[in-house]
């Protein structure tokens, strides 16, 4: 699965840097909100993983729903 990202305060791109395989981090320069976008690749047939098609859609929401630490 192939996930492209980027994050924004006050619509203008703010820096961000992968620090391990699913872990991210956001420095936000101040900012009290961020917006982050992403774009989920869901073609693998497989149970581990998200997939779409004109015929159905299995959504495993472990592989693309962003979690926050200290966030409930």
């Amino acid at each position: 699965m192939r996930i492209r990202l980027g994050f924004w305060s006050r619509a203008r791109p703010i820096a961000w840097h992968k620090t391990a395989k699913n872990v991210y981090t956001v420095f936000p320069a101040g900012s009290a909100a961020i917006t982050l976008r992403y774009e989920v690749y869901a073609h693998e047939l497989t149970v581990r993983t998200s997939h779409v098609d004109p015929s159905h859609a299995f959504l495993n929401p472990v592989t693309f729903c962003p979690f926050l630490p200290g966030r409930a």
